[in-house]
């Protein structure tokens, strides 16, 4: 019985041991990169009444460099009431899409980002 005892824990640091170093030989690999990303697009306005406006954009951005592709769309609408001169309090309706994605040998990833919905502008 002894002899069972001594095995069992014997193994059972074995087995900690193994999952121990398996765990020490994971890798983490952080790449911070801030590069602005210019983005074609339109731009209107058109004063409705003298305090009242409406507005527009569509941005749009498509770019693959190597094992690496994205995109980024973002479509606007709104409206803006001006209270003063210099401000004006608007509901506006958006859409966003982010895309990131990485093809490599043996591993390949992606990143979405999607919005879209109403939003108050100032």
């Amino acid at each position: 019985m002894r002899w069972i005892k001594t095995c069992s824990k014997r193994a059972a640091a074995l087995v900690g041991a193994l999952l121990t170093s398996a765990l020490w030989q994971a890798t983490t690999r952080v790449k911070k990169v801030f590069a602005p990303l210019p983005t074609v697009g339109l731009f209107g306005t058109w004063q409705v009444a003298p305090r009242l406006e409406a507005s527009g954009r569509v941005d749009y951005l498509s770019l693959k460099i190597k094992d690496y592709d994205g995109k980024l769309v973002n479509v606007q609408a709104g409206l803006n009431y001006r209270v003063f001169e210099h401000l004006a309090l608007g509901v506006a309706c958006r859409y966003v899409d982010y895309r990131l994605g990485i093809e490599k040998y043996a591993w390949s990833g992606r990143v979405r980002y999607k919005m879209n919905g109403p939003a108050l502008v100032f």
